[in-house]
C-alpha cells in the first residue's frame, strides 16, 4: 500500500513539474522566424467564391454564394492587409475553368488572373491550389478519380492554367490533401461520390499521386522556376497519459 501511494505521489510530482514547464513555454519562450517567412490566410474556391456548378453542388451540397468571394475579392485581400498577411492560399475551380470537357472559359480564368494582379498589387504572394476536393461534373460522370482517364483530363486542365497564369504566379499545389479525398470520397463516404470501398480509395489514391508527379513535372516544364508541391494531411496526435509508454 505504502509503495501505491509513493507511485501516487510521485506520479503528480512528474505532472506538476510537466504542466509548470509546460506554462513557462508558453509564457516565456520567444520564437524568432525569418524576415521571408510566409504569413497567410488559406481557402478554397467552393468554400469561399460562390456560383459553382460542381459534383458536389450536384450531389445536395450546393455552397450558393458561400462568401461571395467571387465579388468580394477585393475586401478580402484588404482584410488580408489588415491581418498583415504576406501570402494567401487559394484555390482554382476545376468547373469554372473546364465547365465541359475541352471547352475552357476565358472568363473565368480572367477571374483569377484579376485576383493574382489585386494580391501582386498588395505585396501579398500568391500560393495556388489545382485541386482540393472537386471535380467537373464531366469528370464525376466517366468514373472520376476512380478512371485513369482522369489524370489526363487533369493534365490538360493544368497545362492551360499554368500557362494562363504563370507571369503572376509561381508556387503552385498540384493537389490538395490527396490522402483525405480518396478516403473521405470513396472509403467513409463523407465527399462525393459517397462510396465506401478501400479498393476504390487504394486505386484513386494512386491515381491521385500519379497526377501530382505528372503536374509536377508538366509544370516546371511551363515555368522552370516555379515552386510545385501537394499539401499533405497530418494529424497531431496527443496521448491519453504522458506517463503511459503504450499511449506514447
Amino acid at each position: 500500500m505504502r509503495n501505491i501511494i509513493k507511485a501516487a505521489l510521485l506520479s503528480i510530482a512528474v505532472l506538476s513539474v510537466y504542466a509548470c514547464k509546460s506554462e513557462y513555454l508558453v509564457q516565456k519562450e520567444n520564437y524568432d522566424f525569418p524576415k521571408d517567412f510566409m504569413w497567410g490566410t488559406s481557402t478554397a474556391a467552393y468554400q469561399i467564391e460562390g456560383n459553382i456548378v460542381n459534383d458536389w453542388s450536384t450531389n445536395g451540397l450546393d455552397a450558393g454564394r458561400a462568401a461571395n468571394s467571387l465579388k468580394l475579392y477585393k475586401q478580402d485581400i484588404s482584410r488580408m492587409k489588415y491581418l498583415n498577411n504576406n501570402s494567401y492560399r487559394f484555390s482554382i475551380e476545376w468547373a469554372r475553368i473546364e465547365p465541359e470537357k475541352g471547352n475552357f472559359d476565358l472568363s473565368a480564368i480572367d477571374y483569377y488572373r484579376d485576383l493574382l494582379k489585386e494580391l501582386r498589387k498588395n505585396n501579398i504572394k500568391p500560393m495556388v491550389t489545382l485541386h482540393h476536393f472537386t471535380n467537373p461534373v464531366w469528370i464525376a460522370k466517366e468514373g472520376g478519380w476512380e478512371n485513369p482517364q482522369a489524370i489526363e483530363h487533369y493534365l490538360e486542365f493544368v497545362k492551360f492554367t499554368v500557362n494562363e497564369l504563370k507571369e503572376y504566379a509561381d508556387i503552385w499545389i498540384t493537389i490538395n490533401e490527396p490522402n483525405v479525398y480518396a478516403f473521405k470520397a470513396y472509403d467513409s463516404g463523407e465527399f462525393p461520390p459517397y462510396k465506401k470501398d478501400r479498393e476504390a480509395a487504394i486505386k484513386v489514391m494512386g491515381n491521385l499521386l500519379k497526377a501530382h508527379g505528372e503536374a509536377y513535372q508538366l509544370i516546371h516544364k511551363i515555368d522552370k522556376g516555379a515552386k510545385v508541391g501537394f499539401a499533405h494531411h497530418i494529424a497531431l496526435l496527443q496521448p491519453n497519459f504522458i506517463l503511459n509508454p503504450v499511449d506514447n
